[in-house]
């Protein structure tokens, strides 16, 4: 069709020749430099010939073609050969050819703007008939995203006709272009469509031909429906082979394109509006998932595609798209607004009619995607502060505790009478050269689970215990035991703990019971030795999987100050030796203050130092007698009085493989020289205390097997490491809670919305 004349056009003449001053045309005609030189920029106008320019310069040259007549004649004669000229237009490119004619861009010379040109290449009369018909029914309708009719010439040799030239891209070229095209974005594109076409329907044509290459999108990324070639007039689709509208033919066959066309268009048989409704369908699937509109009719690959894309509520739209393409038309939509109301409605997350009448979980479904869309911000927040309600109930319920350093670990060792200790006396092999000790028969001794405690003579070992250990000069020695009165070896075990006085090597020992005053019942020689004394209770072991609960302090009704726990004076007295401890316990917001009080302080300082120890607590119980949810162990309940306030705290749990190391066995303490205890015990925080099952002996929650005095040595070992764990309030677990899901909500928002991997992981740190 290159190069056929249009009617009422005539071929130029060929340029004279000159002599000089030649210029080449692109199809190497020389033409004379005046016709060059009289069309301003003409070497645009050149470039522009050969396809030479960019994007700007290409829109510069057609501007300068539609405004000058001399540049377009300079072109024409560029040009001449390539396209038919005309007397009325000028052709600048050649857009693509149809199944009836060629589209060329063309600027008509009277309105000096660019148009498209569609010109038809053969005069079967078929090709004929759908030609007129085309120009018949596109002359009704005026839409914005219909290109508009200007002018038709349907006269011999050559029809034609001239309409708004849209400069875009094809449908299917701007999705692949613009692969980031959002899915409102895509229905905002079909939902168009679809209204331009329900115009259509209202003017009497049906398209028939709706597909992706039939759509043009123009710079705004506004759709504009093209080529009615094959419509036709709906008040004629039952007397198709008489009047406008229809080619004048008893049987058209199938037209259209596959895949896009309805099966009664497929089969040759009538339709109506509600064959482009199928068109629309199989366009949308397309344009949403990018696969075959042929699969837009399989439910299964159809809603399989669309859940591959991170289509929001695919079943919905996958139904809407179903119900576009169901084979017989009266299962489809009725008409494009219909069609058009069940897209809006997905958009704003209401139920659609697609799906028939909707269940109760369906409809409470969509109503919170509504609530959702409509008020983001709020269901956010809402949404962060009920997790954050849910999370702070659950972790109060579980427990939750918190962990703060303060300073270094691994300070802490521990000295144990075991079975060997007693094989050790029985033997000779220590405590030989002390009278009245106390010697057990070495074959009463081979079952170390039914030994007995320790012997009241066996005081005068631990006298000697205390003077061996000070000599490696640790900085406090806790003492798992609550000695009463012994006068016959009391003035053994009283000059090693003086021993370790006067070495400033401080003793704390436990007490089982207080007075109504407060006051240990501890017998008054070893008291007066010692540096300081605490409450031996622990909580049960079995309570919790990696910590132990330990008694930090008894606040007794009536009492000046609370009564401390052992571990919590033996940390005292490594921080301040020369200080006695004074409490302050706050239970209601599980406080606890450690204030030290000089016992001799100079004349004209404080009394007090000036560094204060806080700790928040785990617990704070009320002891009821007969309560038997108080987890107080060791028999240590029968010494409480009611109304007794138990301030608990938590301590880590290690293994026991973590004191295998950390523990000394008293008789090699007894044997070993002064440069070993150094070694062993020098700048530590040491616990002696008896390891012969089953006294002292318990169970953990993890099925481990330790001793009383061990969960003691935890106590001190993580108050000196500075690992305080504490149970967290109810308004910590709140603050946390709501600042992280504050935190959550904050990055969805920020966080560009994205379908796929990006947003998943968004979700996944929000987590």
């Amino acid at each position: 069709p290159a190069g056929i004349p249009i009617y009422n056009c005539k071929w130029p003449r060929a340029p004279a020749r000159h002599k000089s001053g030649l210029g080449v045309a692109a199809d190497g005609v020389h033409m004379p430099a005046t016709d060059a030189e009289s069309c301003p920029q003409h070497d645009l106008i050149e470039a522009y010939a050969q396809g030479k320019t960019d994007e700007a310069r290409r829109r510069e040259a057609e501007s300068l073609l539609e405004q000058s007549q001399a540049c377009r004649e300079y072109f024409r004669r560029l040009t001449a050969g390539r396209y038919p000229h005309g007397e009325d237009y000028t052709i600048i490119d050649r857009i693509g050819q149809g199944g009836f004619g060629v589209v060329y861009k063309a600027i008509p010379h009277a309105k000096e703007r660019v148009e498209a040109l569609k010109v038809l290449f053969s005069d079967t009369p078929l090709l004929t008939e759908y030609f007129e018909n085309e120009v018949k029914l596109i002359a009704r309708l005026r839409h914005p995203n219909i290109a508009t009719l200007y002018d038709a010439q349907l006269a011999k040799p050559k029809p034609h006709y001239t309409m708004e030239y849209v400069e875009g891209e094809r449908l299917n070229d701007y999705l692949k272009k613009h692969p980031e095209v959002s899915l409102a974005a895509r229905l905002g594109i079909i939902k168009a469509v679809a209204q331009a076409i329900g115009y259509a329907h209202a003017q009497g044509v049906v398209h028939r031909d709706l597909k992706p290459q039939n759509v043009l999108i123009d710079r705004e990324g506004q759709p504009h429906i093209i080529d009615f070639g094959i419509a036709k007039k709906l008040a004629l689709v039952s007397q198709p082979a008489a009047g406008e509208g229809a080619p004048k033919r008893d049987h058209e066959g199938p037209v259209g394109t596959l895949g896009y066309i309805a099966p009664e268009q497929e089969k040759g048989g009538v339709v109506d509006e509600r064959a482009d409704i199928f068109a629309l369908g199989a366009l949308l699937f397309h344009c949403v998932s990018g696969e075959p509109a042929r699969l837009a009719k399989v439910t299964d690959q159809r809603l399989r595609a669309l859940q591959q894309r991170q289509v929001v509520q695919p079943r919905d739209l996958s139904a809407i798209i179903g119900h576009c393409v169901a084979n017989s038309p009266e299962e489809r939509y009725p008409t494009c607004a219909d069609f058009v109301d069940d897209l809006e409605n997905y958009l704003a997350g209401r139920p659609i009619k697609a799906r028939g009448a909707p269940s109760w979980s369906y409809q409470a479904a969509r109503i919170a995607a509504l609530v959702i869309r409509s008020y983001p911000s709020a269901v956010r927040v809402a949404i962060a502060f009920l997790v954050a309600g849910f999370l702070t109930a659950l972790f109060w319920k579980m427990e939750s505790s918190a962990a703060r350093n303060r300073g270094q670990g691994d300070q802490t060792m521990m000295v144990g009478f075991a079975a060997s200790t007693d094989l050790a006396i029985a033997k000779g092999r220590i405590g030989a050269d002390l009278p009245g000790l106390h010697v057990p028969d070495p074959a009463s001794v081979k079952d170390a689970t039914v030994l007995p405690p320790s012997d009241p003579s066996w005081r005068m070992i631990y006298g000697r215990l205390f003077e061996r250990l000070a000599t490696a000069s640790p900085r406090v020695i806790l003492w798992d035991s609550y000695p009463d009165a012994c006068s016959e070896f009391d003035d053994f075990l009283v000059r090693g703990l003086r021993a370790a006085r006067e070495a400033r090597v401080p003793v704390v020992i436990g007490a089982k019971e207080f007075d109504i005053n407060g006051e240990p019942k501890l017998c008054p020689a070893i008291r007066e030795a010692v540096a300081g004394y605490g409450t031996i209770a622990v909580g049960d072991p079995r309570k919790h999987a990696k910590h132990y609960e330990v008694s930090y302090c008894v606040d007794r009704p009536l009492v000046e100050r609370p009564i401390p726990g052992l571990a919590l004076a033996a940390f005292a007295a490594w921080r301040y030796p020369d200080c006695d401890l004074h409490l302050r316990l706050n239970a209601d917001e599980r406080k606890l203050e450690l204030r030290y009080h000089k016992r001799r302080p100079p004349r004209g300082e404080v009394r007090y130092e000036s560094h204060v120890d806080r700790f928040d607590l785990h617990q704070v119980d009320t002891f009821t007698p007969g309560n038997k949810a108080f987890t107080v162990v060791l028999g240590t309940e029968q010494a409480l009085r009611e109304g007794d306030k138990i301030a608990n705290g938590l301590v880590g749990a290690h293994l026991n493989s973590y004191w295998e190391s950390r523990t000394v066995l008293a008789e090699d303490v007894l044997a070993a020289d002064e440069e070993q205890l150094k070694k062993w015990f020098a700048g530590k925080a040491i616990v002696v205390g008896q390891m012969r099952p089953p006294w002292d002996h318990f169970e953990t929650k993890r099925g481990e097997e330790i001793f009383g005095c061990q969960i003691h040595a935890e106590a001190i070992d993580g108050l000196l490491a500075g690992t305080e764990t504490y149970r967290l309030s109810r308004a910590d677990l709140a603050a946390r809670n709501v600042l992280w899901c504050g935190l959550a909500v904050l990055a969805v928002s920020v966080r560009r919305q994205r379908p796929g991997r990006s947003l998943r992981r968004t979700g996944l740190v929000c987590a």
